[in-house]
């Protein structure tokens, strides 16, 4: 549920996928500023849309550290 994921996260998450509305609501409240959602354009579970995340984030200067990233899956892949 939405309380258990948010209990997770220490620092701004970019959630990506399908996720239900309900959620993304719950989540919203729950995290505030520390969640971000991907444009439903680019929300589908494609590897060209992580791509497409990581290009734009590339192109505005934005890194991160790769061992620090850590994908978690709300359901089975």
């Amino acid at each position: 549920d939405a309380a258990t994921l948010a209990a997770t996260v220490t620092s701004r998450t970019l959630f990506v996928g399908e996720l239900p509305e309900p959620l993304v609501d719950d989540l919203r409240a729950a995290l505030a500023e520390m969640a971000a959602f991907a444009s439903p354009g680019v929300a589908p579970r494609r590897a060209a849309a992580l791509a497409y995340l990581g290009w734009t984030r590339w192109q505005a200067g934005l890194v991160d550290n790769v061992a620090s990233l850590n994908p978690i899956y709300l359901r089975e892949p």
